[in-house]
Order: C-alpha cells, then structure tokens, then sequence
C-alpha cells in the first residue's frame, strides 16, 4: 500500500471526524468504498481519535527511532574474537555495548562469520584456506 493511500483514508477519516461520525461508521464507510484495500480497525480508531483530538495534520510525525551507531562495530568483534575466538554472542553484546540482535546481525551479514563447533568461522573459504585444508588432509 503506498503512502498515497494512506494519506487519502486519513484524509476521508479527518472529514467523517468533522461530521461527526463514530469509529465503526467510519470504518462501514472505507470497507464499503475500499473493499480489502481498506485501512484496518485500528487505524481508524487511532486517526479519529487524534482528528477528535484537535490534530489538523495528515502527515505522518517524525520518526522518534533511535538511530544506530554501528560503525565501527564489525570491526570491534572481530578484534574481540582474535583474542577469544569461543565467545559467545551474549558476551560480545554485553561487552561492546550493543544488543544481541545487533550482534548476530554484524556477525552474519557484515563479517559472515557462523558459530561451528565453538569457533567463530566464516561462511565461505578463501581458495587459500581451501588448500590448506587439502594439504593439512594429507
């Protein structure tokens, strides 16, 4: 759904508030007008209840999201796991400040690195690691 369409239901939603029409009239009206592209229950409610309550914007409020400040962040675990290759991702969370998620997600998709037997190691060889691997086999 594009943002064009929400800003339209918030606009119908703002005018039927004006009227004077309840939450589940409002919301009879979108479904009969929209059929399944009409906005949920919940919308509805939460747009008329801040129409009723004196808001005459339809734009969406400023994102309050707390912003990452991850650079830097790869790096740091993997200076961490040279120095202590068995560690888990808790402690790294705990040690460097971050959440969990937000560990798992640099050790995955920025270092592409897997927990294998209690070692940190990455996903794909380098042809170098390859040969080693033959020759250490022989």
């Amino acid at each position: 759904m594009s943002c064009d369409a929400f800003f339209e239901f918030r606009a119908v939603v703002s005018f039927l508030v004006l009227r004077g029409t309840s939450n589940a009239e409002i919301e009879r009206m979108l479904s009969e007008t929209y059929g399944v592209a009409a906005p949920s229950r919940p919308f509805v409610i939460k747009w008329a209840w801040r129409f009723r309550a004196g808001r005459k914007s339809l734009e969406d409020d400023p994102s309050t999201g707390r912003l990452r400040a991850t650079s830097g962040l790869a790096a740091a675990i993997a200076e961490r796991l040279e120095e202590q290759p068995f560690e888990s991702t808790h402690s790294l969370a705990d040690a460097l400040g971050f959440s969990h998620e937000t560990i798992r997600h640099a050790l995955r998709e920025e270092l592409r690195l897997k927990k294998f037997m209690l070692w940190w190691v990455p996903n794909t060889l380098s042809p170098a690691q390859k040969q080693q691997r033959v020759i250490c086999a022989q």
